[in-house]
C-alpha cells in the first residue's frame, strides 16, 4: 500500500465478492500516497466489512472515499483529509449503522466538501417523529454539495444533525406516501438554510413525481440558469401524484425576491400557482405544458374575460377576493415546448389576448411575449400575430435554446406594437 495512489474494489459477482472479502481485512497498513479509495459491493446478499483500523488511520493524501453496499465499522479511523465522501446502501440489518453511529463517523471528516448519503443508516433508528437526541451535531464548514436520499422523516432527522454553510448546494431525493409530517419538518430546516431565491423551476420528472429547484442570483431570465440549483428536491409519489409535499417546503423558503418562474408539466391543481401569484417581485413566467393553467390564474379577478365564479379556483383567501389580480408584477411571458400549435387556433389566441388586454386596463400590462421556436410556426404570423399585438407591446418568435437574460437578448425575429 505504500505506493498505491488509487484503489477501487468492486464485487459484481459472487467470486469477486469472495476476493474482496479476502482483501479488505488486510488493508491495515499505512497508505501514505493513497488519494482515492472505493469499495462497491453489489453482487450478493453477503456484505464485505471494512476493518476498524483501515490503513491504521494513516492515509494523509486520501481525499475521495466511496463506500457502497459494504459494512462500515462503528469506530471509523480519523481520516481528516477527506474532501469527498459517498456512503450508499450501508443500512443492512443487523449490521447497518444507526443514525447516532453515522453522526459519530461523519465527525471524523471535518473537511468534507462533497457529501452523498443514500440509505447510509437504518431508517428505523429514527423515531416516528424524526426526533434526534440533543448534542448530535456535525459541523461541516467547508461543505459545498450535499446529496441525500431517504424518506422524509429520515431526511429531516439527518439534516437537523448537519450544520453547513447557507451557500451549500442541497440535493434531496425523497418520496411521498400520503403523509406530510416529514415535509413539515423539512420546511423548517430549509427555511433557515436557504439563500434568497431568484429563480424557481417546478416540473414533472420521469419517476412519477415532481421536482422543485431554486437558484440565487439577480435579474429576470428567459432560460434556466446554467449552474447547479442551490436547492433541488426530487419527489417520487407512491400513489396519486401531488404537489402538496413540495408546496409545504417551498412556502417556507425565502422567495420574496423571486424574479423568474419556470413551469413544466400539466399539474393537477392550481393552488401552487396561487402561491407564486402573490409575489410582488415575479416579473417573468415561462410555461411548458401548463398554458391553460397559467391562463386560468391570469384571469383571476377579471370577470369580463369569462370568469364567472372566482371561488372556482382553490387559491388562498387573499388571492380569491373578487377583483384581486394575481401575478401583478408579470411583464414577460414565455410559451415554450410542444404543448400547443397555435396554427388555426384563433379562439385560444383571442382568449389569451383578451386576458392580456383586460389586465393592462387594470394597470398590469404584459410587455413581452416570447414563443419558443419549438412551436410550429406555420400560419402563426398572420392573423394570430395581429391578435397578440393588440395587447402586448413586443411579440417575439423563435426563442433560442441557450440560456440568455434580458441583458443579452438575441432572437431570430420580433415585432413591436404601438402599445405603451
Amino acid at each position: 500500500m505504500y505506493r498505491v495512489r488509487e484503489l477501487r474494489l468492486g464485487s459484481y459477482s459472487r467470486r469477486a465478492w469472495q476476493n474482496i472479502d479476502h482483501i479488505l481485512p488486510r488493508l491495515t497498513q499505512p497508505a501514505p500516497l493513497l488519494e482515492t479509495f472505493s469499495v462497491v459491493s453489489s453482487a450478493s446478499h453477503q456484505r464485505s466489512q471494512l476493518p476498524g483500523n483501515l490503513f491504521t488511520g494513516h492515509a494523509p493524501r486520501l481525499r475521495t472515499l466511496e463506500l457502497i453496499g459494504c459494512i462500515v465499522p462503528q469506530t471509523f479511523p480519523l481520516l481528516t483529509g477527506i474532501t469527498s465522501l459517498k456512503i450508499r446502501d450501508t443500512n443492512q440489518v443487523p449490521h447497518g449503522l444507526s443514525l447516532d453511529e453515522l453522526i459519530i463517523i461523519l465527525k471524523s471528516f471535518p473537511n468534507i466538501q462533497a457529501l452523498e448519503l443514500h440509505k447510509a443508516h437504518r431508517s428505523e433508528s429514527v423515531g416516528p417523529t424524526g426526533s434526534v437526541p440533543p448534542g448530535r451535531t456535525v459541523h461541516l464548514p467547508y461543505l459545498r454539495r450535499l446529496d441525500i436520499s431517504y424518506d422524509p422523516l429520515t431526511c429531516a432527522a439527518l439534516l437537523s444533525c448537519l450544520k453547513y454553510p447557507i451557500t451549500t448546494t442541497q440535493n434531496i431525493k425523497t418520496m411521498y406516501k400520503g403523509r406530510l409530517e416529514g415535509f413539515r419538518r423539512l420546511d423548517a430546516i430549509f427555511a433557515a438554510r436557504a439563500c434568497p431565491i431568484a429563480y424557481v423551476q417546478v416540473c414533472k420528472v420521469p419517476t412519477a413525481g415532481f421536482a422543485f429547484r431554486g437558484w440565487g442570483g439577480a435579474g429576470a431570465r428567459l432560460q434556466l440558469p446554467a449552474d447547479a440549483p442551490h436547492i433541488n428536491i426530487q419527489l417520487s409519489c407512491h400513489g396519486p401524484s401531488s404537489l402538496a409535499p413540495l408546496r409545504a417546503v417551498w412556502q417556507a423558503l425565502p422567495m420574496a425576491g423571486l424574479e423568474s418562474l419556470f413551469l413544466s408539466g400539466n399539474f393537477s391543481g392550481d393552488a401552487c400557482l396561487g402561491d407564486f401569484g402573490n409575489l410582488s417581485s415575479l416579473k417573468t413566467v415561462r410555461v411548458e405544458g401548463a398554458l391553460f393553467k397559467i391562463l386560468r390564474v391570469l384571469k383571476q379577478g377579471l370577470p369580463e374575460c369569462g370568469l364567472e365564479n372566482n371561488n372556482a379556483f382553490p387559491f388562498s383567501q387573499e388571492l380569491a377576493e373578487p377583483g384581486r389580480l394575481s401575478f401583478k408584477a408579470l411583464r414577460t411571458l414565455v410559451l415554450g415546448g410542444q404543448y400547443l400549435d397555435l396554427s388555426g387556433r384563433i379562439r385560444e389566441a383571442t382568449e389569451l389576448t383578451r386576458c392580456f388586454r383586460e389586465r393592462r386596463k387594470r394597470g398590469v400590462p404584459l410587455r413581452k411575449l416570447y414563443i419558443s421556436k419549438s412551436l410550429l410556426r406555420k400560419g402563426i404570423d398572420g392573423e394570430i400575430t395581429r391578435i397578440f399585438h393588440t395587447a402586448v407591446k413586443e411579440v417575439h418568435w423563435g426563442l433560442h435554446d441557450r440560456g440568455i437574460s434580458f441583458d443579452t437578448e438575441d432572437y431570430s425575429s420580433g415585432e413591436s406594437s404601438d402599445i405603451d
